[in-house]
């Protein structure tokens, strides 16, 4: 019963397989101060905001030790697109903001296991 208030982006994450994931679901709504679910509260940001998603990870999980230069070269090295044109669409999608960080689409899940990976590549 309780399934039904949670999030697609909490569903996708529960399910996945990936290694990061239970660490990608606290950092998303876990029971603390610093999950991206009290920051939306805390500070008014709309669940769908890239931008909002980018001062979460730089500010609060990664605790300003961590320049938006290094995000994005870990974001680089995480998301490893293939070709020219995939890294330079890769650039400007985290530059100005991706169109499936949508709280509506389960895949925008991803971006938390992405936080996990940065939070462990960049803080140890």
């Amino acid at each position: 019963m309780f399934g039904l208030f949670k999030s697609k982006r909490e569903k996708y994450l529960e399910k996945s397989d990936d290694p990061l994931a239970a660490l990608a679901l606290d950092l998303y709504c876990g029971d603390n101060q610093y999950n991206f679910a009290y920051y939306c509260g805390g500070t008014d940001t709309d669940w769908s905001d890239w931008q909002g998603f980018k001062n979460w990870l730089l500010n609060w999980v990664l605790a300003g030790e961590c320049s938006e230069a290094e995000v994005l070269d870990c974001y680089l090295e995480w998301a490893n697109p293939l070709t020219e044109n995939a890294r330079e669409s890769t650039i400007k999608g985290f530059d100005s903001g991706f169109t499936m960080f949508d709280k509506a689409d389960p895949n925008s899940a991803r971006f938390f296991i992405f936080a996990a990976y940065c939070s462990q590549k960049l803080r140890g």
